[in-house]
């Protein structure tokens, strides 16, 4: 999975991998434009052990990259299936939505994050993923509110 526009001056890529652009990097990297060489930023998602670390779905929004999949630690921070993370440091934000099962998509505009994947709770409140799609405001912090199909 590629993000073109993604900084620092780079390529945004997420998968299910240990080593990109000649550096170790842990699912998610930037990589120069032009070499593909790995870049410093560096948020090194990890798994638990069990199922295989993978990121799915990346999407950019000013100074942050909001990144879904399979992980439970990302950006030095403890963080299930998604997280917010700074685009100069790599390190995960204090936004913390908390979904029970993996983010697949990941929609951005200017006030709100949209969330799509085998979700049943987000945020501590119950969500049939079959039947609504979950829309987080980013400004809000952590809140849930219902968005119609």
């Amino acid at each position: 999975m590629l993000r073109p526009d993604m900084p620092p001056c780079g390529k945004g890529v997420g998968g299910r991998f240990g080593s990109i652009g000649g550096k170790a990097r842990g699912a998610i990297a930037a990589l120069d434009a032009l070499t593909g060489n790995a870049l410093p930023w560096n948020p090194m998602a990890t798994g638990d052990g069990v199922n295989l670390t993978e990121v799915l779905s990346l999407a950019l929004s000013g100074p942050t990259v909001f990144a879904g999949g399979y992980f439970d630690s990302i950006g030095g921070k403890a963080r299930n299936y998604v997280a917010a993370l700074d685009t100069s440091t790599g390190t995960a934000t204090d936004w913390n939505p908390n979904p029970n099962s993996s983010i697949q998509c990941i929609g951005v505009t200017n006030s709100s994050v949209f969330i799509g994947g085998n979700i049943v709770t987000v945020g501590a409140q119950n969500r049939n993923w079959r039947r609504e799609r979950v829309c987080l405001g980013c400004e809000l912090g952590c809140r849930v509110r219902r968005w119609g199909i």
